[in-house]
């Protein structure tokens, strides 16, 4: 399949977003994103993210997005997601105000 990635967006205090600065590869078909260290991808030194904050599955070569009951909510085009989303390449989704890319590469 298909390599899978998220990239963490990192905005400096110019408002200027620079193009990625870290990428995520999701390399299993449930990947949790969370501040917990048992999470596949830990988001640190941000309060408003959930101990296990959000889902990514795959199923049958999709891709969903689900939030794990967090405090503060994960959305795509800032609205609050509830169940499985599908999403695709180039989606960007927030975990609270943390803010991520989801891409599928075409190698």
């Amino acid at each position: 399949g298909n390599p899978v990635y998220f990239n963490k967006t990192i905005e400096s205090c110019l408002n200027q977003t620079y193009e990625h600065v870290e990428v995520i590869i999701v390399d299993k078909n449930e990947f949790i994103i969370g501040k917990s260290s048992t999470c596949d991808y830990k988001v640190e030194g941000n309060p408003s993210i959930s101990r296990q904050h959000a889902k990514i599955t795959c199923k049958e070569g999709v891709y969903y997005l689900e939030d794990l009951n967090s405090l503060n909510h994960t959305s795509i085009n800032g609205e609050n997601i509830s169940g499985l989303v599908e999403i695709d390449d180039q989606t960007t989704f927030k975990l609270a105000d943390e803010e991520f890319s989801f891409f599928i590469s075409e190698e």
